[in-house]
């Protein structure tokens, strides 16, 4: 009995990692992915391209657009990248343009190479702090 409870648990685990690592547009239909721009994935829930990967902190829409919360009167806002991607979410009395995210809306991870990481339990992508002051 053991061994089947420690299966499950490995079963789900293992569900959960695919699914963090692979995330994709709810309804994806990937033989339509060629009607969208890059970082974009054919949904058939809304019949139409949807961002792919959403930066941490947001949340997506009914229509499958990724908000950081300015949908919800919430006191974030969701800035974009030059591909009209979802890249960073920032508070609501903030300018994008003061802040650069560390998060890659193309890849779905973090631009390590840039000073950024995940921070411990993966739900945000922060500045890594020097390694000598």
């Amino acid at each position: 009995m053991k061994k089947y409870y420690l299966f499950i648990i490995l079963l789900i685990f293992t569900v959960l990692s695919i699914h963090q690592v692979y995330a994709e547009t709810p309804g994806h239909n990937s033989e339509l992915d060629n009607q969208c721009s890059e970082g974009f994935q054919w949904s058939v829930m809304t019949v139409a391209c949807e961002q792919a990967n959403c930066p941490p902190g947001s949340r997506r829409t009914y229509t499958l657009e990724c908000s950081c919360g300015e949908v919800w009167n919430e006191p974030y806002k969701t800035c974009y990248n030059e591909l009209g991607l979802a890249s960073y979410c920032i508070s609501s009395n903030q300018k994008c343009e003061d802040i650069s995210g560390g998060f890659d809306p193309l890849s779905g991870e973090c631009k390590f190479m840039e000073g950024f990481e995940w921070n411990d339990n993966k739900t945000d992508c922060i500045r890594r702090l020097p390694e000598k002051m």
